[in-house]
């Protein structure tokens, strides 16, 4: 669907966070090109329908005449054909996209399945939508090794002499279940009317899969890009639907599972992590939701060889510091100020000096307005 320039633009990159700095971050989906075979680009699409995000990068090697002759394109499907030359020879060969296709899906408001309109769905119909993506939102690896047997199709085998038939195993099982845990987390997102509905299926499974990582963390570290979206996503769930108090604590479960992540994964995702609680901590969340915040704003600094991440770190817990009054006496009311102050403390002695002058100046600032 990308390729064919079909893909929504909703689904044309990933949500992520951004560093201190307002860059985005390294992402470890941009590695999945790394195996794919080589080739031709698709022609260029619209400015407007262009896009930067991993799932391009993911998707990109659904193009050109490659496509075509590989099979993963149906002959069917195909709009293509070769144009003649005045010499009466042929000129390459013109890709188009399938109009027939483009409209069929146009008229059917595929788009519609990422929107906010999905909650006009019926419940039923609702609720087997969300079952389908919760049962496809899981690298195969992890089903395997898991005690739950679930009903979910194998992929597509590549045709005979695919040129990336080598790959496509391998790509597939991460990359079908990256792209059903977007869709998942967009759609849980955008059905915010219908949360009652979808929420219990949702938060269930994203239960079982960081209660997956805890379990088996080698497993686990087999599917860094799986991992990363994952964390990304948990986080997106209580950014976006942290105002409903209905889900708040269960909300607050999931990010207990990050904050739990074994020592290997929560250094190589700390940055990420942090980054996404600096945009967390601007909700209004409750005291037990402070309180975890700090605590695993507190375990970054147990990582002193990632000196981005305690920056990041910091500069969440610069949202208290900056001199807003009504945010510390909140922090007094309740009876998290102290545990603030502890927080910022555990960056001062850091090896790094920007980071340790950080931590510094947080105290300076801080202090005198507590006291």
């Amino acid at each position: 669907l990308h390729a064919l320039g079909l893909l929504p633009d909703s689904m044309d990159q990933f949500d992520d966070f951004v560093d201190t700095e307002g860059k985005p971050l390294r992402s470890t989906c941009d590695s999945m090109r790394q195996i794919r075979p080589v080739v031709p680009e698709a022609p260029p699409r619209k400015k407007e329908e262009q896009g930067a995000g991993a799932l391009q990068s993911i998707l990109s090697f659904f193009s050109g005449e490659d496509a075509i002759r590989d099979g993963l394109v149906p002959v069917e499907m195909q709009d293509a054909s070769p144009r003649a030359r005045a010499d009466g020879t042929e000129d390459e060969l013109i890709w188009r996209p399938p109009s027939v296709l483009r409209n069929y899906l146009h008229d059917a408001k595929f788009e519609e399945m990422f929107s906010e309109r999905i909650s006009r769905l019926p419940k039923e119909s609702l609720a087997q939508y969300f079952a389908i993506l919760t049962q496809l939102a899981r690298p195969q690896s992890w089903r395997a090794a898991g005690s739950e047997v679930e009903d979910v199709p194998s992929p597509r085998k590549s045709p005979a002499g695919c040129a990336w038939g080598t790959y496509a195993a391998d790509f597939r099982a991460i990359a079908d279940a990256v792209m059903a845990l977007e869709m998942l987390t967009n759609a849980t997102c955008s059905a915010h009317e219908m949360t009652s509905v979808v929420w219990p299926q949702v938060c269930a499974h994203f239960e079982r899969l960081l209660q997956f990582v805890i379990q088996s963390p080698q497993l686990a570290a087999e599917c860094p890009q799986f991992m990363e979206r994952l964390l990304v996503n948990t986080l997106r769930l209580c950014i976006r639907l942290a105002s409903d108090p209905e889900i708040v604590q269960s909300l607050l479960s999931l990010l207990q599972y990050v904050g739990d992540l074994p020592a290997q994964q929560f250094e190589k995702n700390a940055e990420r992590i942090a980054c996404g609680l600096g945009v967390l901590v601007k909700q209004d969340l409750p005291p037990s939701g402070l309180r975890l915040v700090f605590a695993m704003l507190g375990r970054v600094a147990q990582f002193p060889r990632n000196s981005a991440a305690c920056l990041a770190a910091l500069d969440c817990l610069g949202y208290w510091t900056s001199g807003d009054v009504a945010l510390l006496t909140q922090l007094f009311t309740t009876k998290l100020h102290a545990t603030l102050l502890s927080t910022i403390s555990s960056f001062t002695f850091h090896s790094n000096a920007a980071v340790s002058g950080a931590a510094l100046q947080h105290l300076t600032r801080t202090v005198p307005v507590i006291a």
